[in-house]
């Protein structure tokens, strides 16, 4: 893409990035409590679930806010959303290669 391509798939690559970082936020603290409840039986407290379905919602608006890029970049650039998903598929094979070769 070109720097004229770039900028008008940013707000688009911005929604993805913040998809991501929900679904991060979500899935970690789920797994922390699955952690916790099978070394120590605990529970998540009340608090704790709001969270989680706070969390989870922000991920499903986050979601949401990434489609409308998606949608307005369909009807207005087809060639920048090529682009920009072959970006984002090229960095998501590299953050796996990088993550698989950490357990080794």
């Amino acid at each position: 893409m070109n720097e004229a391509q770039r900028r008008e798939a940013m707000p688009a690559l911005l929604a993805h990035a913040a998809m991501q970082t929900t679904k991060d936020r979500h899935f970690g603290l789920l797994q922390l409590f699955e952690v916790r409840e099978k070394k120590f039986n605990l529970q998540p407290s009340q608090l704790e679930q709001d969270l989680l379905a706070d969390l989870l919602g922000e991920h499903d608006a986050a979601v949401d806010a990434f489609k409308t890029r998606i949608t307005a970049l369909q009807e207005s650039a087809p060639q920048v959303l090529q682009g920009l998903l072959a970006h984002i598929a090229r960095v998501e094979q590299t953050l796996a290669l990088l993550d698989s070769t950490r357990d080794e």
